[in-house]
């Protein structure tokens, strides 16, 4: 669908998938169940690849908690990638790309860099 990357393009496959959804509720159901279990199995994956944890603070106790920290140059982010339905080696790629943050761990880090700038800029 080339109309999809367009604001009026989004609106239009929302409300496709509106129609479809209440046309077919129990497929509907059971696809976006397959989705997030799909999902969580590719995290665990990656996860994993990665070393499993954190490594400056140790973090492993939650892997929901974990995100993934681009290092350089990103063509996707590893959600978008894993809602799209690639294949497990094209999101390990992209992965590979990134570091292993605690969410705190990474939060603390945007802000440090955002702090970064402003002070640069004079804000």
């Amino acid at each position: 669908m080339p109309y999809a990357d367009t604001p009026e393009g989004t609106l239009k496959k929302r409300a496709s998938f509106r129609r479809w959804y209440h046309r077919t509720p129990d497929n509907a159901k059971r696809i976006m169940a397959y989705n997030t279990t799909r999902s969580s199995k590719i995290k665990t994956q990656l996860v994993n690849a990665l070393g499993g944890k954190y490594t400056n603070c140790g973090y492993q106790k939650c892997i929901t908690a974990l995100d993934f920290h681009h290092i350089g140059q990103k063509d996707s982010t590893i959600s978008v990638l894993i809602q799209r339905g690639c294949s497990f080696e094209r999101i390990l790629k992209e992965a590979n790309k990134c570091k292993l943050l605690c969410s705190n761990c990474h939060r603390e880090y945007h802000h440090n860099a955002r702090q970064k700038i402003y002070e640069t800029q004079g804000i």
